[in-house]
């Protein structure tokens, strides 16, 4: 069974005519959506980076959140306000621990 796509999950997208990208859900999909909005982070064409853009569900070929790490402290503050943003009390308190673990080990306070 495939996972459900919800806000703020990382996918690889593979359009043919804009090639290949990596972003982030924008915004709470619905269950039977056909089309996506995502942040795009990296891409092919470089002129889509930073921008929001609508892509078809046919052309998402990974959800790759759970595959990401992510190690600098300014990524996880990022996503820390994304999850405040969304109201994901989950995500929130993932990247706060991830937060307190890296300060930890730079040996900053946590």
């Amino acid at each position: 069974m495939q996972k459900v796509i919800v806000s703020g999950d990382w996918l690889l997208v593979d359009d043919p005519e804009r090639g290949m990208m990596r972003g982030f859900v924008e915004g709470e999909p619905s269950r039977y959506a056909t089309w996506i909005m995502i942040r795009v982070t990296e891409a092919d064409d470089k002129r889509l980076v930073g921008r929001s853009i609508k892509v078809r569900m046919q052309h998402v070929t990974r959800n790759i959140t759970d595959e990401i790490e992510f190690h600098e402290e300014g990524q996880i503050l990022n996503l820390i306000d994304f999850s405040l943003i969304t109201g994901d009390r989950d995500e929130f308190m993932r990247w706060t621990e991830k937060l307190r673990k890296i300060r930890k080990l730079e040996g900053g306070c946590a």
